[in-house]
């Protein structure tokens, strides 16, 4: 069985914990030996949903000894066909479970590299008086600051992806964002490209959207390729999808950018 790592990179603790009958392998029938599953569903407090792509990745692991890496036992990682609460079922061998020993599930929702939802604390599973059936509450990664309702105007849009590569704002950095305004009938649209502000107008109609105008202010960058980058998406954005507290624009039918609806 493959050594796991614990940490919030790679997979986060489920909270909770349900009571029941502990599973015993020396009772199983011979069918049973086989396989066995363990079902139950996944859902977070927050009513947002999850964006195109979004993956979830669950694991039975081995806790039992302290002085090493947790053990995977089996793990499954897949696309949510529908929203919270999603339904789920974990094979693992019984014969891999030891009814002296320790288990629990843990699971992480990512997009890619970034991690979206966690779970932060242990929930036990198939001995010690646990069974096989979980009802999973994973907590939103980075915090617990509001998040914004899912509009397209007045709404901070923090960038997330460029081009499927992932953003990442450093301890201190300023965050790169975007905000639509409308006033009056006019369009306008403002926001930090990394190193320089810009603003100007745009179009929406429908699920079309374009920026026309935008001028930004003109300090030197020790590395401007982030925020040529940036600038150059929205240059060439013709389409845009909102889903949940995320931001998705288009490049023809290409994904270029995605951001992250959020309140500073």
């Amino acid at each position: 069985m493959k050594q796991f790592f614990l940490g919030l990179g790679l997979v986060a603790v489920l909270t909770g914990g349900v009571g029941g009958c502990a599973t015993n392998p020396e009772t199983m029938t011979e069918d049973s030996l086989l396989s066995a599953r363990i079902t139950g569903s996944v859902t977070y407090r927050e009513r947002i949903a999850l964006p195109p792509g979004a993956e979830l990745y669950l694991a039975l692991l081995d806790v039992s000894r302290q002085d090493i890496a947790a053990t995977v036992v089996a793990d499954k990682t897949f696309v949510p066909e529908r929203g919270v609460p999603i339904p789920f079922e974990l094979e693992y061998d019984p014969a891999d479970i030891d009814p002296r020993l320790s288990y629990v599930m843990r699971a992480t929702i990512r997009r890619g590299d970034n991690v979206l939802f966690m779970t932060d604390s242990s929930y036990g599973v198939l001995t010690r008086g646990f069974d096989e059936s979980v009802e999973l509450v994973l907590v939103r990664s980075g915090g617990t600051e509001p998040i914004a309702d899912a509009e397209l105007t007045n709404t901070r849009w923090m960038l997330r992806t460029l081009d499927n590569e992932e953003v990442r704002t450093q301890s201190g950095q300023r965050a790169l964002f975007l905000q639509f305004e409308q006033e009056s009938g006019n369009n306008s649209v403002f926001g930090y490209s990394g190193c320089n502000t810009f603003s100007g107008g745009y179009l929406a109609d429908g699920a079309r959207l374009s920026f026309d105008g935008l001028a930004s202010t003109r300090r030197a960058c020790r590395d401007g390729q982030l925020e040529d980058r940036f600038l150059s998406a929205l240059q060439q954005t013709q389409s845009y999808l909102i889903q949940g507290n995320w931001l998705i624009l288009f490049a023809t039918a290409s994904e270029i950018a995605t951001f992250e609806a959020w309140y500073e």
